[in-house]
């Protein structure tokens, strides 16, 4: 645990040497793409009064200088002392899918429960007060600041995405909460993390950041014994379709039937039974409702006052988003970019769909290129009509990020260069009973072409498509 002598005469924190002022502390981070070291000079110039650093460093005299063994580690560290006030009741949600749904559905609960709240995540932060969106777990040095002005503004309730990323690079290590969610686990960010292995052992890491509280599990996956077994330190509340006797509670899903875009779902939570009709579309969106039960429940939030409030949630935006009923055709957005995603989402359209069942997608260049042809095999295994286009082709070439989709496809995939043009595509050729989703973008309004972010949404496009019609 690092510990700055004299805190009251720092100004701030930062990995950014730009972001420097007088009377800051500078702590260089190695990062994949960049060094810090390379930047103290440009930081004591702007202003830097302390070097925070663990690699070996040329000192001056009127500098001080902190050696560490994780400069990401003591960056979280010093931002929570100069930042030290947090909400009261902080709710961390990991795993691969439904992180921002979640998080979404606590806060809306919460609001109509007339509790002041907020969410952090994709969409930045929502709620009782606002911030656009940076990365989906702030930095450490960001972070802490927002924690202490949510406090400062009297609100008691964060819901916070928690990223695999954020994660390992130590953004939430100094984070006070009180009880963490996992929902799912499946094949993402293997450009990062070295393999599976490691990408689980990074989101299995936020339990052990949470010193005590709540440790809110779904039962159904393949990783629950070995998340449970890590959870051991903390009281747990469970969600799925069995009952677990470990748990202090259990959300148990009886059962979920489907009518068009409302599903009516039973639970049994701690002996009591309940139903409720809900406007979300999919089996994937129930678990991440029970998942965020779990965590309010952890809060101190009633199941009785929480039950009621249900059919009123709508899903987040860009989450299975229904854009229009075109030609008695459902149009629909998602975020799903990754393969259990893909499934997902096609899998909850297929039940509904009555005539063809049609994706648009593409996978974002400079990431994991394993998914690729995963995705495009999934989509050709469950859906009728696959249309492989530009994600965010990065500093990728978009034709050759396309061909590696196209490994895994069948005859039932054909390639459209250009987004628009793949949407355009299909809105012209949806018959009645046709269900379409377009798929990895979600609420993005941007597309990432080299390194120039160009303005572009696929609600837009599909909106600006039918105004002509």
């Amino acid at each position: 645990m690092i510990n700055i002598a004299d805190i009251n005469s720092v100004t701030g924190v930062t990995a950014d040497s730009r972001l420097v002022k007088p009377g800051y502390i500078f702590v260089a981070v190695k990062a994949t793409l960049q060094d810090g070291h390379q930047y103290i000079e440009r930081a004591i110039t702007a202003g830097a009064i302390i070097i925070v650093h663990q690699d070996e460093v040329i000192k001056k005299n009127d500098i001080d200088y902190i050696k560490v063994k994780h400069s990401r580690l003591a960056l979280s560290e010093i931002a929570a002392q100069l930042y030290p006030d947090q909400p009261k009741y902080i709710l961390g949600v990991t795993g691969t899918s439904g992180k921002s749904s979640t998080v979404h559905f606590i806060r809306e609960i919460l609001s109509l429960l007339k509790h002041k709240a907020v969410s952090i995540g994709t969409l930045g932060m929502v709620g009782d007060l606002k911030m656009e969106p940076k990365l989906t777990t702030p930095a450490a040095d960001e972070l802490h600041p927002m924690l202490q002005n949510i406090c400062h503004n009297n609100i008691d309730y964060a819901a916070l995405e928690c990223s695999s990323h954020g994660i390992e690079q130590d953004r939430v290590a100094s984070v006070k909460f009180a009880a963490c969610g996992f929902t799912n686990f499946s094949q993402e960010h293997l450009d990062y993390h070295n393999n599976m292995e490691e990408y689980f052992a990074a989101k299995k890491r936020l339990f052990n950041i949470m010193k005590s509280g709540y440790a809110v599990l779904n039962s159904d996956i393949l990783e629950f014994n070995d998340l449970l077994s890590s959870c051991k330190n903390h009281k747990i509340i469970c969600y799925g379709k069995n009952k677990v006797k470990e748990a202090k509670h259990n959300i148990i899903i009886l059962s979920i039937t489907k009518n068009d875009l409302i599903q009516k779902v039973k639970w049994k939570i701690d002996n009591e039974l309940y139903e409720s009709d809900l406007n979300l579309v999919g089996e994937f969106q129930v678990y991440n409702l029970s998942c965020a039960i779990g965590l309010l429940m952890a809060a101190r939030i009633d199941i009785k006052d929480i039950m009621p409030l249900l059919p009123l949630l709508n899903t987040v935006t860009g989450r299975m988003e229904l854009v229009d009923n075109y030609n008695g055709a459902g149009v629909f957005v998602d975020f799903a970019h990754k393969p259990d995603a893909i499934l997902n989402i096609l899998k909850t359209l297929r039940t509904t769909t009555k005539n063809n069942l049609w994706i648009v997608f593409g996978c974002g260049g400079d990431r994991d290129r394993d998914k690729r042809r995963v995705m495009g095999k999934i989509a050709c295994d469950i859906a009728d009509k696959v249309i492989i286009t530009e994600d965010n082709p990065r500093t990728e070439e978009p034709s050759s990020i396309r061909k590696e989709i196209l490994q895994g496809c069948n005859s039932r995939a054909i390639e459209v260069q250009g987004r628009k043009n793949a949407i355009e595509y299909v809105m012209e050729k949806l018959m009645p009973g046709d269900n379409l989703v377009i798929a990895g973008k979600g609420h993005e309004d941007y597309q990432i072409i080299g390194t120039e972010k160009i303005k572009f949404s696929d609600i837009e496009v599909v909106k600006a498509w039918l105004a002509k019609k």
